[in-house]
């Protein structure tokens, strides 16, 4: 009995053992084939040349190609095989649909984004490109999806969320730049609607003194800067009886009772941005600077992917570009080609403003325009036909109504 005990534990054990040496040589499998191609030949339709790909110790590329076109497909293949999620995760994030793939944790962030309806503007946006412009769209996007169909697995978080890619679509591309619009630019409503509150419970005189429209740092296109609002005065502070505790207070700082307290501590964090450019004759090489902060934090994977195209020019001459590109965008987005350098940095405009709707006491689908009342029109959100029906769940929550008015 002991024996036989001993023999079938043994064979147990055996076939665990075996069952989880195979479960991780599979897994390695499969996560191994996620990974890029970096060497051997692939066939990509579209091309009118052979595209050359060369990468770097770090595996940065350089693309040589024949045509702008070219370069643009060889760029979405590249993009697709290193960093397809992030760029799926970018255009979900400006249409809203992280839900989908995320789970219905997400289906609130989806609503909020939802109603800005960035995917049906920028289909119109594609439809009204140049035929260059489109031509190159056009291209990076066929080189994407050749790019992820070329992987021999798909990327290994589609395989821990147990779901497939969708295809890559030319408004995804303009949805990606949406995206970097609402990191950067969408923090504007919030000092909007900060900016009421400050004005409906202050006096004007330090509101506007508090809020000004621009300042002696600032550099304007137009000539000249308009004149920093004064310096209010007491009476000023104290002539508004319908915010008696904010004046109070305002009084109380401006007499410097705040500024001597022991628990007053003067903030640290300003919200700035920068670009730099140096002349080469200030410089010890000759040659010109340029420095710009892009305001974005670190991240993994980083939100830039390095990358050099050479691509043969009309008069027979190769340009090179050399610097950053955004996946899911084509293009070089900061930069040079040799003979003149680019960047850019937040410029922390005012992109947008909060308007209050007036609605109809009598109707409450109507508000009132400039011109009279209008109707609120509700539009209902696209969605992706899901593979599974627990997709089809997830789904569900990611689905937002957006009103037009």
């Amino acid at each position: 009995m002991r024996r036989k005990f001993l023999r079938i534990f043994t064979i147990v054990a055996a076939g665990l053992l075996v069952l989880a040496v195979g479960s991780i040589l599979a897994g390695g499998l499969l996560l191994r084939g996620s990974l890029a191609r970096l060497d051997g030949r692939c066939a990509v339709d579209g091309l009118v040349a052979p595209v050359t790909v060369e990468r770097d110790a770090k595996g940065a590329p350089r693309i040589r190609a024949g045509s702008r076109e070219d370069a643009m497909r060889a760029l979405g293949y590249l993009h697709a095989q290193d960093r397809f999620f992030q760029m799926d995760l970018l255009r979900r994030a400006a249409a809203g649909e992280l839900a989908e793939l995320l789970g219905p944790a997400l289906s609130r962030v989806d609503r909020d984004v939802r109603r800005h309806r960035f995917r049906a503007r920028l289909e119109a946006e594609v439809a009204r490109l140049d035929a260059p412009s489109r031509a190159q769209l056009d291209a990076y996007t066929a080189g994407v999806n050749a790019g992820l169909a070329d992987l021999h697995a798909r990327p290994f978080e589609y395989l821990a969320l147990r779901c497939r890619p969708a295809a890559w679509r030319p408004v995804d591309s303009l949805l990606v730049v949406a995206a970097m619009y609402l990191d950067l630019g969408m923090s504007t409503a919030d000092a909007d609607l900060a900016a009421g509150r400050v004005r409906e419970a202050l006096p004007p005189a330090l509101a506007a003194f508090l809020l000004p429209q621009a300042g002696m740092w600032d550099a304007p296109l137009q000539e000249g800067s308009p004149p920093p609002p004064p310096v209010p005065t007491r009476e000023e502070l104290l002539a508004d009886a319908g915010a008696p505790a904010a004046a109070s207070g305002a009084v109380a700082l401006a007499g410097g009772a705040a500024a001597a307290s022991d628990d007053y501590v003067l903030p640290h964090d300003r919200t700035g941005s920068n670009n730099w450019a140096v002349a080469g004759r200030l410089t010890r090489h000759g040659g010109a600077l340029l420095a710009n902060d892009m305001h974005l934090g670190l991240s993994l994977p980083n939100t830039w992917y390095r990358a050099e195209l050479r691509v043969a020019g009309a008069d027979g001459d190769t340009v090179r570009l050399a610097g950053v590109t955004l996946p899911g965008a084509p293009g070089l987005i900061v930069g040079s080609n040799g003979r003149l350098a680019w960047g850019f940095t937040n410029a922390y405009s005012d992109w947008l403003d909060l308007v209050v709707l007036e609605v109809d006491p009598s109707d409450s689908t109507r508000y009132r325009t400039p011109d009279g009342w209008d109707a609120l029109r509700a539009r209902r959100g696209d969605q992706r036909r899901p593979r599974r029906a627990r997709d089809a769940a997830r789904a569900r929550v990611a689905v937002g109504t957006g009103v037009d008015a």
